[in-house]
């Protein structure tokens, strides 16, 4: 999970209910190219990452026309 804070940009994966694992970077660029958890790089692995939620709701690959319709994007 990305969460993007006003001064910062936090990963989070959670491994079980009880554990969560945190990464904390000051900009995007950063966590793109930074080795997150289970040496996880964005910027090497960008093409395995198979789906984007977005705000735990919607699936980028499967909601796609509702997303762009929601935000105005065309």
């Amino acid at each position: 999970m990305i969460i993007k804070y006003p001064n910062d940009i936090s990963f989070q994966k959670c491994c079980d209910k009880e554990h969560r694992k945190e990464i904390i970077c000051r900009t995007l660029d950063e966590l793109y190219n930074s080795i997150l958890h289970d040496d996880i790089c964005l910027k090497k692995d960008w093409n395995n990452i198979s789906d984007i939620i977005i705000d735990a709701a919607w699936s980028v690959i499967d909601d796609i026309e509702e997303i762009k319709r929601i935000f105005n994007i065309k």
